[in-house]
């Protein structure tokens, strides 16, 4: 059982049972199906997911940074700056993923050489830090 704990007051907030492993199978093999067929989409397709993410952290704004704040112990107005920050990286990666994703060329000793990158798995990019709603985009 999985208890979280605010730790300003030291309360006990709610009690959840883990998943089964079941359960966590099934996400993990929805997760790889939706994964199978989005790759094959357009870049500027499968950017438009982060659109979809940003209204709903947006909608969500408060509700969210209520939650960081008694589940984290911050200051409420850090919480909103941690979602606004939030929106500002889906932005950046709206606005830039395009270019990160081309391929890099680059002058070897061989005909070619080039860097492609392609789509591995349903993990977007890894960060290190606190809970925050930053894993959530970052595991997108």
């Amino acid at each position: 059982m999985f208890i979280s704990v605010n730790p300003s007051t030291e309360q006990e907030i709610f009690r959840q049972n883990y998943i089964s492993n079941d359960d966590l199978k099934h996400k993990i093999d929805n997760a790889y199906n939706c994964f199978k067929i989005r790759k094959h989409l357009p870049i500027n397709e499968r950017l438009c997911f982060l659109e979809s993410l940003k209204l709903e952290i947006l909608k969500n704004r408060q509700h969210c940074a209520e939650i960081i704040t008694l589940e984290v112990g911050k200051p409420i107005v850090q919480s909103l700056a941690e979602i606004d920050k939030c929106v500002k990286l889906l932005e950046h990666y709206q606005e830039y993923g395009e270019i990160y994703l081309q391929d890099e060329i680059y002058n070897s000793e061989y005909e070619t050489s080039k860097m492609i990158f392609q789509p591995l798995g349903v993990v977007f990019g890894n960060c290190r830090g606190k809970f925050t709603v930053f894993f959530v985009e970052n595991d997108f």
